[in-house]
């Protein structure tokens, strides 16, 4: 397959993403414009999108991760919008918890909801934000404690998508030859 290149007007989605995302402040609606200014300067059309997106969404299995995160992002949202976690964010307020405290409840709701590593630090990101800003802990600390909370113990964790991946990859090594046997070592690492 030869690679064609299409000069300088390959820069103008980049150029409309970048001026886009200043102008309305909204990062999606601008790369989503600028995907479909890409698909057409390549002459493809706006029919192609739909194409072009299945390509580049590749595997059966990236596409199961994409409507899983999915997934996750609407539970958030639903949870956000029923109002459990300003309910929850008043109830921690009413505590009057000092910074330190802050952060503990964070690391705390960090290791306990441990549905996923993609779900953990959404959900404990929107629910301690506003318990955050109020004990003055930046956002960059608390997104630093939800991720290092959430990914160490979903690995740990049989049940998650990240064991299940890691006992995927042990299959064929030494004497681990079928999923059981992967799961057998997995269990085993913590007795």
């Amino acid at each position: 397959m030869e690679l064609e290149t299409m000069g300088w007007i390959s820069l103008i989605p980049a150029i409309i993403a970048i001026a886009l995302s200043f102008i309305t402040k909204n990062t999606i609606v601008a790369l989503l414009t600028a995907c479909f200014v890409g698909t057409l300067v390549s002459g493809g059309g706006l029919l192609a999108f739909p194409g072009l997106i299945k390509e580049a969404c590749g595997t059966t299995s990236f596409s199961w991760v994409m409507l899983l995160n999915l997934y996750i992002a609407i539970i958030v949202a639903f949870f956000h919008k029923t109002g459990a976690i300003q309910a929850f964010s008043e109830w921690v307020h009413n505590k009057h918890l000092s910074r330190k405290g802050t952060q503990l409840v964070a690391w705390v709701l960090g290791i306990f909801v441990y549905f996923s590593d993609s779900f953990s630090p959404l959900f404990v990101g929107t629910v301690m934000r506003d318990i955050s800003d109020k004990a003055k802990l930046s956002r960059e600390k608390l997104s630093y404690i939800a991720d290092s909370t959430a990914a160490p113990v979903s690995v740990l964790v049989p049940v998650t998508g990240w064991a299940a991946y890691l006992m995927s990859l042990a299959i064929g090594i030494g004497s681990v030859e079928t999923q059981e046997d992967a799961t057998a070592l997995f269990i085993k690492q913590f007795h």
